[in-house]
Order: C-alpha cells, then sequence, then structure tokens
C-alpha cells in the first residue's frame, strides 16, 4: 500500500533527521530476534528502495544491519508514526494508545 502524500510528507521529514553512527551490526538481531525487523518499505524517486524500521537506540536497513543512533527522539517519533499508520489503515491498535497521529508540519 503506498501512503498518501500527506503521510510521505511526514516519513520524509522525519527520514531527514535520521542520523546514524558506526557502521552498522546484525547485533540488533539479540533483541529482536532472529526474524526480520521492517516497518517501512521505501522507494525513492531514482528507483532505489530499502526497508526502514527504527527505535529509540537504532535504525534497522533491509532487516539485516542495525545502526546505533545518535538522536533517540527522532527513532521514537519514526516507531510512533508506524503504530499510528497501523492503527489507521491495519485496524489494530496502538502500541501507545494516547500517541496522537503524527501530521508533516510537527516535523519540520
Amino acid at each position: 500500500m503506498e501512503l498518501p502524500e500527506k503521510e510521505i510528507s511526514a516519513m520524509v521529514a522525519l527520514l531527514n533527521r535520521v542520523r546514524i553512527t558506526g557502521g552498522g551490526s546484525e547485533e540488533f538481531k539479540d533483541l529482536t530476534g532472529s526474524g526480520p525487523y521492517r516497518m517501512f518499505y521505501i522507494e525513492l524517486i531514482d528507483g532505489t528502495s530499502f526497508e526502514f524500521a527504527g527505535d529509540s537506540s537504532r535504525y534497522i536497513i533491509n532487516g539485516e544491519i542495525g545502526y546505533e543512533t545518535e538522536n533517540h527522539e527522532t527513532g521514537g517519533e519514526i516507531m510512533d508514526m508506524y503504530y499510528a499508520l497501523v492503527e489507521e489503515y491495519c485496524k489494530r491498535p496502538r502500541r501507545s494508545p494516547n500517541a496522537p497521529m503524527p501530521l508533516p508540519e510537527d516535523y519540520q
């Protein structure tokens, strides 16, 4: 499913704030299990695509390599956005019931 433009704009604004540290590793699998850890499938204008997930301490690319983050707030906001979208489009309850649906203006 492709997100509506409003949610795409919010996601792009968040991704523009992502900062990683280190060379990446598979160590995150010790915390999340051996299964894939994926939230978003992202396709760039140039056709490049990847899967992306984030939480307050790491970003994971293609479910395989985890990178530590230096901006924990952004990772938490990505996670909040993911769960808000799951609730909205998949009709599943939000992980954090009080978290509002993020809007593009929230990330500018």
